[in-house]
């Protein structure tokens, strides 16, 4: 502003100026409010959500394994208890539906796969698994155990293609040696030994790289893989 300006000219300087951008300086100020009060809205509602979600998640996976437990006891033809079975899948099933963007929708998907499996219904664990996929982070490590999982279905599915398509991603190097196995696996089930024994020599090979710490760790795998191994030298 120009300092050679009487008072009431810097009076009328400034009224003039505020009729020209004073809406917009308090539209922006009300914009930027608005939006450091939605951020904090938003992330105590996530937050509110997540915990929600989390304490539903606990409550049944308890309630789950103590019914589980009582059918691994002989209870199996109980109907009372195949109800509740059936009940808790329901709740996890609202877990789902209502909580899709948390890790607990997709625990709660992997559960249902399990019990899909149990009841040795493979495409409805195909289906979860599947879903499950599709909400992870393709680098993260549930991303890959998940992708395991659904490999193998698809194998025992007799869908070889398919568990193949699913191990073809790169795996990370903590996966490979998972990864090598279950190709091996699958190569087995459909008379290919050349490539069962090639997939789990890689897994044996990869395993035996690992320092001493995780050689051990990996023990019982390894002689796993042995076993395998040995069944298809002559096939």
């Amino acid at each position: 502003m120009d300092p050679l300006l009487t008072d009431e000219e810097r009076l009328e300087q400034i009224k003039k100026w505020w009729k020209t951008h004073g809406m917009s300086l308090l539209a922006g100020l009300a914009l930027g409010i608005s939006v450091v009060w939605g951020w904090g809205y938003y992330k105590e509602s996530n937050n509110a959500t997540s915990t929600k979600a989390s304490i539903e998640y606990y409550n049944l996976t308890r309630v789950l394994s103590f019914m589980e437990r009582k059918t691994y006891l002989g209870a199996k033809t109980d109907k009372k208890i195949k109800a509740r079975l059936e009940e808790v899948e329901v709740k996890f099933e609202e877990i789902i539906r209502n909580y899709g963007g948390t890790v607990y929708a997709i625990d709660s998907a992997l559960v249902l796969a399990r019990r899909a499996i149990a009841k040795n219904d493979l495409a409805e664990a195909n289906k979860r698994l599947q879903w499950a996929i599709g909400q992870t982070n393709t680098s993260g490590y549930k991303h890959h155990i998940i992708r395991l999982r659904l490999a193998r279905v698809q194998r025992d599915q007799k869908k070889y293609a398919d568990a193949l398509k699913t191990l073809s991603v790169k795996a990370p190097s903590q996966f490979s040696i998972m990864y090598s196995f279950v190709k091996g696996t699958v190569f087995e089930r459909q008379k290919q030994c050349p490539k069962a024994r090639s997939a789990y020599q890689i897994s044996i090979k990869v395993m035996e790289a690992q320092d001493k710490k995780k050689q051990v760790q990996f023990k019982d795998l390894k002689q796993t893989i042995q076993r395998r191994l040995e069944n298809v030298q002559n096939c």
